[in-house]
């Protein structure tokens, strides 16, 4: 029996998570499950595929550096390439593939190596380096012989979500019209989406009020409902679903651990771009201003750069986030009329949600989306004119 070949390989260049890729359509493959012995017992581990990350290794007596990349067939996989002095592997789906490839330019012979190997995921160390600051780590799971990969993690207690909310998101490979497509289910505030995709390309997609109703529409493995096949019900996944509930009252927002805790579950787990400065802030002002009522989603305007431009993942995120700290939407009009948004903190939001409905049937609300300026002006003096107050008559 062959001895298993080791390798010193060294990471060059860690790279970096893209949200996008690691936590996008085909999370599965920017992600590698790995078994390494340690201390006379197994341990595993979710390592991922960092853009841009190199390692390199000495193979022959000459080194070698491989570098992931984004697939040039489709750009939401992984491409390896490798590289020895002058010459360059194509941009290969698989490490062993590249390296391999660029061994037998160089050398003019064929080989087999292990790429998992030599780009160093079985050093506990470079593993270490790899997972090092990752919040959130792709949950693997195996259910009627698919496998089911979930990306994306958020909580509710929406009936039909069973705990699972806004920013769940799973995904498997399946046979469909005869070929190998991909199932992505999004789970939303008010709706849930499954896309189906050949390839890179989106093909067809259908929505449902709950996971089972979404699933229903597709056609395909009736027997499952929509909630065991993407994994919600799995156990794994209710174990960390029905962990204590994290929230954070209007009156406690200046317990700085606790507010985080809600940061970290509704914000930080959906591996959004880290653009934000002072978030807490924005609770401490909300808290001390006179009205309980805020404008959104210009209220983000005081954490974001200036001229960022806030992703619908981004803003369906702060809306958790906000309902998880005690406030309510208290819109009087729907989102076909405008995307403008107001929300109260108040316990009781009765008063707030009749000022505004008395403002905006009296035409004293412009509800403009490119003038949120104006409008949040004209809320504010329309409050002031008010002489009786949040009593809700005008």
């Amino acid at each position: 029996m062959s001895k298993k070949r080791h390798f010193t390989s060294k990471l060059l260049g860690i790279g970096l998570i893209s949200p996008t890729l690691h936590y996008g359509i085909f999370a599965r493959d920017w992600w590698e499950t790995v078994s390494l012995d340690s201390k006379d017992k197994n341990v595993v581990f979710i390592v991922p595929f960092r853009l841009y990350m190199r390692v390199g290794c000495n193979l022959n007596g000459k080194d070698f550096i491989i570098t992931v990349l984004q697939n040039n067939k489709n750009i939401y996989k992984p491409g390896f390439q490798c590289t020895c002095e002058n010459i360059s592997s194509k941009i290969e789906p698989y490490p062993s593939t590249a390296i391999n490839s660029c061994y037998k330019e160089v050398f003019g012979t064929k080989t087999e190596y292990s790429g998992i190997a030599v780009i160093g995921f079985e050093d506990e160390k470079i593993i270490q380096q790899l997972r090092n600051e990752i919040e959130f780590f792709p949950i693997f799971l195996r259910i009627e012989k698919l496998s089911v990969v979930i990306s994306g993690f958020g909580y509710s207690s929406k009936d039909g979500y069973y705990g699972a909310g806004e920013g769940f998101t799973s995904s498997f490979i399946t046979r469909y019209r005869n070929t190998q497509h991909l199932f992505l289910l999004k789970l939303e505030d008010d709706q849930c989406i499954i896309e189906i995709y050949h390839n890179a390309d989106k093909i067809e997609q259908f929505t449902g009020s709950t996971p089972d109703d979404v699933w229903k529409k597709v056609g395909i493995y009736k027997k499952f409902s929509g909630s065991h096949i993407f994994g919600i019900t799995h156990e794994t996944t209710q174990n960390l679903l029905q962990s204590e509930a994290v929230t954070c009252k209007p009156d406690e927002w200046n317990n700085h651990e606790k507010l985080t805790k809600v940061f970290d579950r509704h914000i930080k787990s959906r591996k959004l771009p880290n653009t934000m400065v002072n978030w807490s802030q924005l609770f401490h002002d909300w808290y001390k201003q006179d009205s309980s009522i805020i404008q959104f989603p210009s209220i983000l305007a005081k954490i974001y750069p200036e001229d960022y431009k806030l992703q619908d993942k981004e803003l369906r995120a702060w809306r958790a986030m906000f309902k998880a700290c005690g406030c309510s939407n208290i819109t009087p009009f729907s989102h076909e009329e405008s995307q403008i948004e107001f929300w109260s903190r108040a316990y009781n939001d009765k008063a707030d949600r009749q000022i505004l409905e008395n403002l905006y049937n009296a035409k004293l609300l412009n509800i403009d989306n490119k003038k949120e300026d104006l409008l949040w002006e004209s809320f504010r003096d329309a409050i002031n004119s008010n002489k009786r107050g949040q009593n809700g008559k005008i």
